[in-house]
């Protein structure tokens, strides 16, 4: 059986020192990885203020490839800018209409003419990186030429464009379009009217239509009683009135 010896001096000493050390490396340690754990915080301190400076700087950018030397403003929103401005014409005059996303930086030539009549271009709608717009000839009332008006949904970030007629009528002599309402996947909708056909009694002079994934239907359509500027557009849901009340249906 061992017997307990008493602690000398020396020994007290030693057991303290080694206690100490131990506590200085733990210290040690510790100070390293806080040290660490800082310069690694403010490395992505650095990163998230460079990205929230760099992010507004490229999208102004962007934006502001949307405002040409020489364009003037027919129509805009906070997402995007319709705008004429003097071209080399194709045709029809030496000005042109475009369509810019803020977004995406990108303009598109929609058409020409010499824009003096605002009705041949007054219906315009942008809708998250959709533009959707009315193409009118501009045929005079006393004179149509029997070409219609074009309904066009474009996808701004692709250049891809879908489009129909207003009516569904294939012998007006004349169509107008008075509303127009824009989703914001490029779903639209339309009411328009067409007079002066080659029917005695045409079925309808009044249609509502839509172009959406499922293709492209007439909602409505009667003589008389729809509101010819009563479109609204509640998320998917589109809406206009006949006789007074409100009737409803799904853009997809």
């Amino acid at each position: 059986m061992k017997r307990a010896t008493a602690l000398t001096a020396d020994d007290a000493h030693r057991v303290g020192h080694r206690r100490q050390s131990r506590m200085t490396s733990v210290d040690d340690r510790t100070l390293r990885f806080l040290m660490l754990a800082a310069l690694a915080a403010c490395v992505l301190l650095a990163v998230l203020l460079g990205g929230a400076v760099t992010e507004p700087a490229a999208a102004s950018h962007l934006k502001q490839k949307c405002f040409p030397s020489g364009s003037q403003t027919v129509y805009a929103t906070s997402e995007g800018r319709f705008y004429t401005r003097t071209v080399e014409p194709y045709f029809g005059g030496d000005r042109a209409l475009f369509a810019c996303s803020y977004r995406y930086g990108r303009s598109y030539r929609l058409f020409e003419g010499d824009f003096s009549d605002p009705s041949s271009y007054s219906l315009f709608r942008i809708s998250g990186h959709f533009a959707g717009y009315v193409v009118d000839p501009g045929c005079p009332a006393d004179d149509p030429c029997g070409v219609k008006p074009r309904i066009t949904s474009l996808n701004l970030r692709t250049g891809d464009d879908r489009a129909y007629n207003g009516t569904t009528f294939p012998t007006a002599l004349r169509e107008d379009v008075y509303d127009l309402v824009l989703r914001r996947n490029g779903s639209i909708a339309s009411i328009a009217t067409a007079s002066r056909t080659e029917e005695a009694t045409p079925p309808a002079t009044i249609q509502v239509r839509a172009l959406d994934s499922t293709g492209l239907r007439t909602l409505d359509e009667a003589p008389r009683g729809i509101g010819r500027r009563s479109l609204e557009l509640d998320d998917s849901i589109v809406s206009w009135l006949k006789d007074g009340v409100r009737k409803r249906a799904t853009l997809r």
